[in-house]
């Protein structure tokens, strides 16, 4: 779904790879917070199985929105409801966040995605944040962090990769289109 604000304008590229896949992305702008959030999910594997694990696990996921604590409390509260949906081979990884445009801050938590290039402007970093796969551990490693959002109003905020992989961009506005089979790299 597109989203288009006063404050913020998305527009969304997904392709599957096959007709089933284990990714999923959401989002919701929370009008009363003035916020937007959402979440980037891969299930590893491919096929019904894991379409049905992603499914159920962005369903666990848009509940917790609704609970009270941190994204990291909400976070675990998804995983202890998912491993019983996780045979032993299989997990996922997350990005869980809330976009506060108005404070100028994201906050987010991560299941298994440890690093993040965080570009705009022209400048870009590296950004690690340790954390648990989602569906493996019944005492997993899940912590909010909190990161200042750039004054500017056009720039691909987030990409996290996944084992030396590109795994997902969150792109708020870019200089062009952005079309399906595009490569995005570090400037």
């Amino acid at each position: 779904q597109d989203l288009d604000n006063d404050l913020l304008q998305i527009r969304c590229v997904f392709h599957s790879c096959t007709g089933i896949s284990g990714d999923f992305y959401d989002y919701f702008w929370d009008q009363r917070e003035r916020r937007l959030k959402g979440f980037l999910l891969d299930v590893c594997g491919h096929g019904v199985a894991t379409g049905m694990q992603a499914s159920l696990t962005a369903a666990f996921l848009w509940y917790a929105v609704h609970l009270p604590g941190s994204l990291g409390q909400k976070l675990r509260w998804v995983n202890e409801k998912a491993l019983r949906y996780y045979p032993e081979d299989s997990f996922s990884t997350v990005f869980y966040f809330e976009a506060d445009l108005i404070g100028k801050k994201l906050h987010c938590v991560t299941g298994g995605v440890n690093y993040f290039l965080a570009y705009c402007g022209g400048d870009s970093k590296t950004l690690e944040i340790a954390s648990s796969l989602v569906g493996v551990d019944n005492k997993p490693l899940f912590k909010q962090q909190s990161f200042e959002l750039p004054e500017e109003q056009y720039g691909l905020i987030f990409v996290f990769r996944t084992f030396e992989r590109l795994s997902y961009a969150l792109v708020v506005q870019a200089s062009r289109p952005v079309m399906v089979g595009d490569k995005l790299v570090t400037p």
